[in-house]
């Protein structure tokens, strides 16, 4: 222990993750490891939760690494569960006996932050005080290999000097913060700017004077045109020298400096514009959208949407198809047509309905298991675009979009299940195993399907056998629709909402129906996410909205489309009123 402590104190440039691989030098063998040395890794085994976000501990520091048992337990190196009185008086006693600012700051930073857990105490005053003073000296000594590490370390400085309410340690914090980004600016590769901005101004603990106040917003210009300039031009760099401009002057109602910048931003994407391709454009102009009405340029955010239109039509230019393809021996596809269609026509009704249903909880631990094989396809972000390029949704990581990611692979499942329902149904009508009648007979004792409702929905099945796609879907998809808004009305749910200006009240679109818990709970949540794919998540196939719309196109009319939707009207059957 006194080689380990002498090796550490004397570091000069070093991370507290590099005295974590320092100590496993001295880690013995036999792996059992003395008490001392069992508190030096945990205190250099914790990581500080640079996101902000709350974890279960509600701690500063948190565990390098977490990960979930089989049993769904949750398991955590190191954790708290480890510290207790003891490890917290080594730490008393090492904060004492360090000579090295960094490692006097790991210790007290780790007392002030647990004590409360561990002892349901709170910690000295003393600690916190001496904490914030080691971490300002450590920033002023400049003992970490990388810049980040000194900003890091400065934030923290600041919070807990505002937290513990000292004049004299907020000062002394605000101008460090200062003078370490008046350092960074002439670096210009390092991209460590604007913390000074985020960590003082706002902060109402901290008193900065009319001249320190415009000396951070001066510098900030000062990038912000620099960025945006033809000879430095970096829009995205620029943005966020823009975004805090634009949050300051916001608070003094400053709307004329706002748009000011917000077009300079602007005009510097534009210049990027020259040498990129259709589907970089619209990526840009569609974020530059959602700045914009972030800061109120409503006016010019008409200019971003018809510039969208006209670009439709240049990205499918730039598309270029990618196929695969996968074979199913015919006997194989014949004994699976043939099981599900050799029975009776109810029970054939009845396989197509259970067979067809996709399964949620399969789909999503599939995909899963897909993204540890593939994890690239998992991390990049997803366009989804219409016939004529229009962009219809953005679906982001699965860390970020779970539910976007389970939504568009889903909406593949159905795509590749069509094949078999494709199957299935040609066999039933090119044999005459169904028509319109038996489907109707199966359908009619449903109460979510009026009497007079079932004439429009024979229309439509009729159009179906006829092979005229195009009548058939614009029929039914109604008929749906009234269905799901009967079986919430009859099961005491509410189809009205406020009327927006016109003082009175509408219908609940389909998509708001499909959300109700009436249908989660009728059904079940794989019958109620199968809706919302099908008809009205732009994620997804979105049937209705775009047949609604008039949106689909002549090659839209698909056998894939209306057999899934004569799926659900069979699965809209089966419900009795009790």
């Amino acid at each position: 222990m006194k080689n380990f402590i002498e090796e550490i104190e004397n570091q000069t440039k070093v991370s507290e993750h590099d005295i974590s691989d320092i100590l496993r030098k001295y880690v013995p063998e036999n792996d059992v490891i003395p008490f001392e040395l069992h508190a030096e890794a945990l205190a250099f085994g914790f990581v500080e939760n640079l996101s902000g976000e709350k974890n279960e501990w509600n701690t500063y520091y948190k565990p390098m690494i977490v990960w979930k048992n089989d049993d769904g337990s949750i398991t955590e190196s190191p954790s708290i569960a480890q510290v207790n009185q003891d490890i917290l008086n080594y730490w008393h006693k090492r904060k004492d006996e360090s000579r090295n600012p960094l490692l006097k700051a790991r210790y007290c930073g780790l007392i002030w932050d647990f004590t409360k857990s561990v002892t349901n105490n709170n910690p000295e005053y003393k600690v916190g005080i001496s904490y914030v003073e080691s971490l300002i000296n450590t920033v002023e000594n400049r003992l970490f290999h990388y810049e980040i590490e000194l900003v890091i370390k400065i934030k923290r400085a600041v919070n807990v000097a505002c937290s513990l309410n000292q004049p004299e340690l907020i000062e002394k914090a605000k101008k460090i913060t200062v003078e370490l980004e008046e350092e960074f600016s002439k670096n210009e590769k390092n991209n460590l700017w604007g913390f000074s901005f985020d960590y003082l101004l706002g902060n109402k603990r901290i008193v900065l004077t009319s001249e320190e106040e415009l000396g951070i917003i001066n510098k900030l210009h000062v990038r912000f045109n620099k960025l945006s300039s033809k000879d430095n031009l970096n829009p995205w760099d620029a943005e966020y020298a823009a975004k805090r401009l634009c949050d300051y002057y916001k608070k003094k109602n400053r709307t004329d400096i706002i748009k000011e910048i917000m077009l300079q931003l602007g005009a510097a994407f534009e210049l990027k514009e020259a040498d990129s391709s259709a589907m970089q454009i619209s990526s840009w102009l569609r974020h530059l959208y959602k700045v914009y009405t972030n800061y109120g340029l409503n006016e010019e955010v008409k200019n971003l949407l018809r510039r969208l239109q006209e670009l439709g039509p240049k990205i499918n230019d730039e598309l270029s198809l990618t196929e695969s393809s996968f074979n199913i021996p015919k006997e194989k596809m014949d004994g699976f047509v043939d099981l599900m269609t050799t029975e009776s026509k109810t029970e054939i009704i009845n396989n197509i309905i259970n067979r067809f249903i996709p399964k949620k909880d399969e789909v999503r631990e599939r995909m899963f298991e897909m993204a540890k094989k593939t994890p690239f396809n998992y991390i990049v972000p997803i366009t989804l675009q219409d016939a004529k390029g229009r962009v219809v949704a953005t679906i982001g990581s699965l860390e970020d979009d779970i539910d976007g990611r389970l939504i568009m692979e889903l909406s593949e499942d159905l795509s590749y299940e069509a094949i078999f329902l494709r199957h299935v149904f040609y066999k039933i009508t090119s044999s005459k195993l169904l028509d319109t009648n038996d489907i109707l007979e199966f359908i009619e004792k449903s109460p979510v399907f009026e009497e007079s409702r079932l004439k429009i929905i024979a229309r439509g099945l009729d159009a179906y056998f006829s092979d005229d796609l195009i009548v058939a879907i614009h029929l039914l998809i109604p008929q749906i629709e009234e269905a799901i808004r009967n079986l919430i009305e009859m099961s005491g749910g509410i189809i009205f909402k406020a009327a927006r200006d016109k003082g009175g009240f509408q219908l609940k679109t389909f998509n708001e129906l499909l959300g109700d818990e009436i249908v989660k709970m009728v059904f079940n949540e794989d019958i109620q996410i199968y809706l919302r794919v099908l008809f009205t998540d732009q994620r997804g196939w979105n049937i209705r909205n775009d047949v609604c719309h008039g949106i689909c196109d002549i090659n839209s009319f698909t056998y894939q489309s209306i057999e899934r939707i004569i799926h659900i009207l069979m699965i809209l059957g089966v419900l009795r009123k009790k």
